[in-house]
């Protein structure tokens, strides 16, 4: 069984599949390929030096905090995000944050972070190389990790 892995090996990505192209429904085809050739052109209009992207960057921190990055161009993280909601939540950029912080802690230094909705067709890009409470916010959530596994 992979729920095995998702909790003892933190394989979370094992939860979604690969989407087969030739599975796609006749009537979505079209779709598919002006999301897939739409985001592409806008994801390469970002990227100034190709040596400097990473695609699902694993990153790891102090006493087992890790994420997995969807895409990091340069010194921004994107997240792809498949939301009916236009808004961005809370949650998200909390997400980002973290992010944030387990790079700059792997000396990849984060001045900005975007977020991709790839349902509703918008991205959204902040600019954080003001923000320095990397440290507050992993040493908030260790205690906060403690406090439930204690329980």
């Amino acid at each position: 069984s992979k729920c095995k892995k998702i909790v003892t090996e933190y394989r979370r990505r094992l939860l979604y599949k690969e989407v087969d192209t030739k599975a796609i429904h006749e009537e979505y085809k079209g779709l598919y390929n002006y999301l897939q050739t739409t985001l592409m052109d806008f994801l390469l209009t970002k990227i100034v030096d190709p040596s400097n992207v990473a695609l699902e960057e694993d990153l790891e921190i102090k006493e087992g905090m890790f994420g997995e990055i969807d895409l990091r161009i340069q010194d921004t993280v994107i997240d792809y995000k498949t939301s009916i909601n236009d808004e961005i939540s809370m949650q998200w950029l909390i997400q980002l944050l973290c992010y944030k912080s387990l790079a700059d802690a792997n000396g990849k230094h984060i001045n900005k972070i975007g977020i991709l909705n790839s349902l509703r067709g918008w991205y959204s890009e902040i600019d954080i190389s003001s923000w320095n409470k990397q440290h507050e916010l992993v040493d908030y959530l260790l205690c906060k990790r403690e406090l439930v596994c204690s329980r």
